[in-house]
């Protein structure tokens, strides 16, 4: 088989497995870090970062006996795969290198060195997104979106004000899209519901189905 080929199977394979894994813990018992009601990414995160570090360390270790044995296709897989997993765990770190801060009025969104403060009334819109929450605030001179994660973070104060907003008819659309459900009622609760935040909007879903008997 050639080293490339079975590159690609190898990694293929592993980050498959850590995939499944992560979204397995996170629909179940994941938590973020809270200090200070700062909210980090939890042990999850960092955990994966170590993983991939140690893959990353012991694929390096097999190159360099590769090499050494004078086995180049050997020497020549574990290199790539040692190269592809550190960067991912770089790109990981990178990505988690964020926090998330709310109170009954705001919310705060630090990115790195960007952080992001954004009050509910100030919000004019909200679109949901893959394992995110994003939410346009009319205070946003670009007219960016600002994405909240919320299987990394548990921003239920901006779900439930964002909920709230919604059966008060902030977020009415005309489009015929929106026909059957102008406020955005029903598709604000599926999102929620899908994404095990029901527990928030219980009396809005008793709301709903009342009005679909």
């Amino acid at each position: 088989m050639k080293p490339t080929i079975l590159i690609a199977i190898i990694t293929a394979v592993i980050i498959t497995i850590i995939r499944t894994v992560i979204q397995s813990v996170r629909s179940k018992v994941y938590k973020p870090t809270i200090e200070n009601n700062v909210q980090k990414p939890g042990k999850l995160e960092r955990f994966i970062a170590n993983v991939l570090l140690f893959i990353s360390i012991f694929s390096l270790f097999f190159a360099i006996i590769g090499f050494i044995m004078a086995e180049m296709e050997m020497g020549t897989v574990f290199t790539v795969m040692s190269v592809i997993f550190i960067s991912v765990t770089i790109l990981i770190k990178r990505a988690h290198n964020m926090s998330y801060q709310e109170t009954d009025t705001y919310f705060i969104l630090q990115k790195g060195k960007q952080s992001q403060k954004v009050y509910y009334e100030n919000i004019v819109d909200w679109e949901a997104g893959y394992n995110e929450i994003e939410v346009l605030d009319q205070m946003n001179v670009d007219g960016k979106y600002v994405r909240v994660n919320i299987k990394i973070f548990a921003p239920e104060i901006l779900l439930r004000k964002l909920a709230d907003m919604t059966f008060e008819g902030k977020f009415y659309q005309e489009e015929q899209v929106y026909m059957n459900d102008p406020n955005r009622k029903v598709e604000f609760i599926r999102y929620l519901t899908q994404n095990k935040y029901g527990y928030l909007v219980e009396d809005y879903m008793k709301q709903i189905e009342n009005n679909y008997i």
